[in-house]
């Protein structure tokens, strides 16, 4: 029954090819022009496909921002709860787990009313830098890099 069924599917719903000069004996004069060619870029001279960012679209991106606050000043201990924040600054991290990951930590900077000093909240550990990379990022660029230098 099954078999039966298959056979009708596969004869109803077969796509037809169209005919040209590689899969006929029609010569290339007789046939259409190849449309899925690339097309030159007027006025380049780079060779290949033209970028489009909207083809990356369908990727999982995860992106988070995690405010730090500042509460006391480091030299003299003034509580800053009520002192708005003058800047800040941030941290990112990228990793790739199943999904792109994108985590921004952004740390306030106050100024101390008492002392006049710059008060800056402390990054997480792990975040030396303006960017960093996690671990499934490492890992998968290690991975990489064995498997192209022919290790397993």
């Amino acid at each position: 029954m099954f078999m039966i069924m298959e056979l009708m599917l596969s004869i109803f719903l077969e796509k037809s090819t169209k005919k040209n000069n590689k899969n006929s004996s029609i010569p290339s004069s007789q046939t259409d022009k190849d449309e899925s060619a690339l097309k030159p870029v007027q006025g380049s001279n780079g060779k290949g496909k033209t970028e489009n960012p909207l083809t990356a679209n369908n990727t999982r991106t995860i992106e988070t921002v995690t405010t730090i606050e500042v509460y006391n000043c480091d030299r003299c201990g003034e509580d800053l709860n009520a002192t708005a924040s003058i800047e800040s600054e941030r941290r990112t991290k990228i990793d790739i787990v199943f999904e792109k990951v994108v985590e921004h930590v952004d740390v306030q900077i106050k100024q101390c009313p008492s002392c006049d000093s710059t008060v800056k909240a402390s990054f997480p550990a792990g975040l030396h830098g303006p960017l960093q990379y996690g671990d499934g990022l490492k890992g998968f660029c290690d991975q990489f890099a064995s498997l192209s230098d022919g290790g397993t």
